[in-house]
C-alpha cells in the first residue's frame, strides 16, 4: 500500500501505477501526480485498476474523505 511505481518509457512519457493508497496520503498522492502533469506537459489519461465495485468504493472515500 502507498507505493507508485514511475518508469520512463522509450518515448519519454511516464507510466505511474499504483495500487491502493491509503486515505491519510491520498491527497498527497493526488497533488504529487497533478504537479507531474503538470511540470511535464501533454496529456494525462487514467485508467483505474478496479472493477465497478471498487470505483464505487473509491467515489464513497472521496465523498467522505477528501476533495480534488
Amino acid at each position: 500500500m502507498d507505493t507508485m511505481k514511475i518508469t520512463v518509457l522509450e518515448n519519454g512519457d511516464l507510466k505511474i501505477e499504483t495500487d491502493a493508497i491509503s486515505p491519510v496520503n491520498h491527497t498527497t498522492a493526488e497533488a504529487f501526480l497533478r504537479d507531474i502533469a503538470l511540470a511535464c506537459g501533454g496529456q494525462q489519461e487514467r485508467r483505474h485498476k478496479h472493477g465497478v465495485l471498487g470505483a464505487a468504493l473509491h467515489a464513497a472515500q472521496h465523498a467522505l474523505g477528501h476533495n480534488h
